[in-house]
């Protein structure tokens, strides 16, 4: 299987942050750091609304974690498909993958 060049898929939420309009650059940077993918904003009145691709692993408890930080912030996160996750993560369980079997067939 190691030879077939495998890649590794995870699930990919649309999400949709709304806040106010001070906080974009803030929180753009965090969805960022948690290798989201901003695919667009817009003005809805006096917030904003952030459009972003998050891997669903790095949005564990975010809603939680926006609402302590910006108490008049919301995201709302529909369930998408399976995506092809990022290059350097699946390189790591890749290589961990294979560093067990070689652990194996020594034993």
């Amino acid at each position: 299987m190691l030879k077939a060049n495998p890649v590794m898929l995870e699930p990919i939420d649309e999400i949709q942050v709304r806040i106010p309009e001070e906080y974009l650059g803030d929180v753009m940077g965090d969805l960022s750091s948690r290798r989201g993918r901003i695919s667009g904003t817009e003005s809805d009145g006096r917030s904003q609304v952030i459009k972003a691709l998050v891997p669903a692993a790095e949005l564990y408890k975010y809603a939680a974690h926006l609402g302590r930080s910006r108490r008049d912030a919301a995201c709302t996160a529909p369930s998408s498909p399976l995506r092809r996750g990022a290059a350097r993560v699946a390189d790591k369980v890749i290589a961990a993958a294979r560093a067990e079997k070689e652990a194996g067939a020594h034993a």
